[in-house]
């Protein structure tokens, strides 16, 4: 873990004066990865004092299986025997990684509501299925129970992909119902403004939004979302953002570089989002590497380092469902509000939509509430 790395204390120049099999521990960055000859994973590490190659045994299998995990730009710790003076063999690796700790509880009976990629101007938006949630969380309920639990959502997350937006994709504009941007955010205002005034809506951006593709996004401004944006319960945060809730570090990224670890990384997949999100927490970086598919630009605060130990990371972008627990924090993948597209059937990815999740604080109960297929 992070605090284990941080004591490492040997950089990449002093390789030279360990011994020949030696005991050695390093931290790098991979700047390139291969398979040798002789069917070996090889690394090339980077770091300011130096460069090294680690190389991992193909008998090692336990290593070998980690070293699946590791992408070009990572930083990682090495614990390893000297092979060379730039050469070492590694036994295992260690990553940023959060702290392993148990997972908080709020002493307030009170529940978070997450939803995303709404898609609103999409002829695919399902305005059918989301004014039943509009009318389920304003609490028109039949069970008791479902009443009580809606009467303690305080707080709001919508992760990203609010609009359809325009020419994000060729030939989209024969796609929308709704063609023209300020009028697609002036119906998601007209349906946002139905929310409870006293829950708090925090919205982020998504690749379909008015803000620039490349991470990080910065909030929506109020030219797109007009006197909504000036309601005292709505918040239009950047992505990544940060939101204190109830004493919880609550981290909501869109999800756009979850791609690229689809790509890169083949023991994961589409249809479980979280793992993708726990790949990410490992590293403590949500980007994945410069120059992928998903755009990124430097800026002087590395805004996708995750700096913060969340206890809850929010997110959505691939219209699935996801949830799980990963060292005490919990990840939620948002479903959709869209239904599948021509692309979507093409790839083979059937989305979740129509789902609302909500998570309770003092329990960490966490429910869906589905409004797809309702009559």
């Amino acid at each position: 873990n992070r605090s284990v790395m941080e004591g490492y204390n040997r950089g990449l120049d002093k390789i030279k004066i360990i011994q020949k099999y030696g005991d050695i521990d390093l931290i790098g960055m991979v700047v390139k990865k291969w398979v040798s000859k002789k069917g070996n994973i090889t690394l090339e590490l980077d770091s300011p004092e130096g460069r090294c190659i680690a190389i991992v045994s193909k008998d090692d299998v336990e290593a070998t299986r980690d070293s699946g995990k590791i992408l070009i730009d990572d930083v990682i710790g090495i614990k390893g025997k000297k092979f060379a003076d730039e050469v070492v063999i590694v036994k295992s690796f260690l990553w940023p990684d959060l702290v392993q700790k148990t997972p908080k509880h709020s002493e307030q009976d009170l529940s978070i509501c997450l939803i995303s990629d709404m898609h609103i101007g999409s002829k695919l938006f399902m305005e059918k299925e989301f004014a039943r949630f509009l009318s389920w969380i304003n609490g028109n309920a039949t069970k008791e129970k479902d009443l009580e639990r809606i009467g303690k959502i305080k707080y709001l997350i919508i992760a990203g992909d609010n609009v359809d937006g325009i020419g994000v994709y060729p030939d989209q504009i024969n796609e929308l119902s709704i063609k023209d941007i300020y009028a697609q955010y002036s119906k998601f205002a007209e349906l946002i403004k139905q929310v409870p005034d006293y829950i708090e809506i925090f919205v982020c951006p998504g690749q379909h939004d008015a803000v620039r593709r490349a991470d990080p996004q910065p909030a929506i401004e109020k030219e797109y979302l007009g006197e909504i944006f000036d309601q005292d319960n709505f918040h239009s945060i950047g992505s990544p953002g940060w939101i204190d809730i109830e004493g919880f570090k609550s981290l909501v990224y869109h999800g756009a570089s979850h791609h690229d670890m689809y790509s890169a990384m083949s023991h994961l997949d589409a249809k479980q989002p979280e793992k993708a999100m726990e790949e990410l927490l490992r590293r403590r970086d949500l980007s994945t590497g410069f120059g992928q598919n998903q755009p990124y630009v430097p800026e002087s605060n590395d805004y996708m380092l995750i700096r913060e130990e969340p206890d809850f990371y929010f997110a959505g972008d691939m219209h699935h469902k996801g949830y799980s627990q990963y060292r005490g924090c919990l990840n939620v993948n948002a479903g959709c509000w869209q239904l599948q597209t021509d692309f979507q059937t093409k790839m083979g990815h059937t989305p979740t939509p129509g789902i609302a999740i909500d998570i309770n604080l003092k329990t960490r109960k966490l429910t869906e509430n589905n409004f797809y297929g309702e009559q």
